[in-house]
């Protein structure tokens, strides 16, 4: 063992094995745990977010352990040691993935962010000598919303059609993908909702959506007819008024599974209901599809940007032109052109 590693003990504070020193005497683990606070208060103040820096940067601290290393040491090798092992680790498939193959680029890039975010943290707080070790590395560059796809108008309304709201699962499915198709939010956003983020106002329903992307509130206003179809789920599953509904009660519950009936519902639940009804386990393609229809519903495109929660107008515009990149409005001109006529 190289005489600059520390040796580690299995010490399991905080969750996280071992017991090395910065240059300031701090042991690692508190500078993780520091490190996550920062990230809990600040911006990214989110559950999800919190979770998924500190599963990256455990997994990431596991393989480092398994060759005594760790993600701090004295050392001149400190620096370029980690960004070899960064390199490799960001293009690792987890043991846990379901998926084969080569790992995203998305996902190395995060992977990457993440490190980073760390080292800053710690370079920051002189825990460490300036020089991020993931500022040697080259990201791979990542075409934004390169996958984003949004299923046609006439599909939607013809597989929503195919739904039967008068049993119990066809009135849940119905009146989840309405609120996911007419609202755009994201699944997290959606899959999470109680009765207390519902008020009725009227004939509407209003939702309230506390958990968005930067931990901000955003609201909707329901359509009457989304919002008959979800007061016909809810009152048909929990056989009270909405009114008289307890506000702990989750809006997505389970009906197929009996020894799971009435408990919430997953996220691997709502990709179940998408793959039967929408031919994709991606939900994030309501998202897209909502998109495209306030487009065609004459929606300028702050309209969009709003009801999307985008930060600024570029980013919906980038993400509108990878969600209508396959439209050409010459095709049938070129068509006639080729002397190729529309018979219909």
């Amino acid at each position: 063992m190289p005489n600059n590693i520390i040796p580690y003990n299995d010490s399991r504070s905080l969750g996280f094995p071992g017991h090395f020193t910065s240059d300031r005497g701090a042991s690692i683990e508190a500078i993780i745990g520091a490190w996550l606070h920062s990230k809990k208060e600040g911006k990214s103040n989110s559950l999800k977010t919190e979770k998924a820096y500190k599963e990256t940067v455990k997994a990431f601290r596991d393989m480092l352990l398994a060759d005594n290393h760790d993600l701090i040491w004295h050392g001149d090798d400190f620096v370029p040691t980690i960004a070899d092992y960064a390199q490799i680790f960001a293009s690792l498939r987890s043991e846990k993935s379901r998926r084969k193959g080569s790992v995203g680029r998305a996902t190395i890039n995060h992977r990457l962010a993440v490190l980073s975010s760390f080292y800053a943290f710690a370079i920051k707080r002189g825990h460490i000598k300036p020089g991020n070790p993931i500022d040697m590395l080259d990201r791979p560059k990542v075409q934004a919303y390169a996958q984003a796809q949004a299923i046609e108008q006439e599909e939607v309304e013809a597989r929503l059609k195919e739904i039967d709201p008068e049993t119990i699962q066809g009135a849940r499915d119905l009146a989840m993908l309405s609120v996911l198709l007419s609202t755009g939010r994201r699944v997290s956003e959606v899959a999470t909702l109680k009765r207390e983020n519902l008020h009725l106002t009227g004939k509407q329903i209003k939702v309230v959506f506390e958990h968005t992307k930067g931990d901000e509130v955003m609201q909707d206003l329901l359509s009457i007819p989304v919002t008959k179809v979800l007061r016909a789920w809810l009152e048909m599953f929990y056989t009270v008024p909405l009114k008289d509904l307890p506000a702990d009660r989750p809006l997505w519950v389970n009906v197929h599974h009996q020894s799971h009936y009435g408990e919430p519902l997953g996220y691997h639940g709502v990709s179940g209901i998408c793959q039967h009804y929408l031919g994709t386990s991606k939900v994030h393609v309501t998202r897209h599809t909502f998109a495209i229809l306030m487009e065609l519903a004459g929606a300028k495109l702050t309209d969009i940007q709003k009801r999307l929660g985008h930060k600024n107008a570029a980013t919906t515009g980038t993400y509108m032109d990878k969600l209508t990149q396959d439209r050409n409005p010459f095709a049938e001109k070129i068509a006639s052109m080729l002397g190729l006529e529309n018979e219909e």
